[in-house]
């Protein structure tokens, strides 16, 4: 069965609208709307780490995206 692998989840500072890459994404893709995972972040040097844990209680919030596969 072939799985829609198009959809990325994005939180943090991806989220705003004018670093490269929030430009980037909203010229590429299309919100899908609010999402809400699993998983715990944690800092890597300036940015948000996130590690999904489905047993987790703690939640990160986000966006959901639909891109064209093959531009990321």
């Amino acid at each position: 069965m072939k799985q829609d692998l198009n959809h990325l989840f994005v939180y943090g500072s991806l989220l705003e609208a004018d670093n490269e890459f929030g430009i980037y994404l909203r010229k590429n893709s299309e919100s899908i709307g609010f999402g809400v995972c699993n998983g715990l972040l944690f800092d890597v040097a300036e940015y948000p780490g996130a590690f999904y844990d489905p047993d987790l209680k703690t939640t990160i919030t986000g966006e959901v995206y639909r891109y064209i596969l093959g531009i990321f």
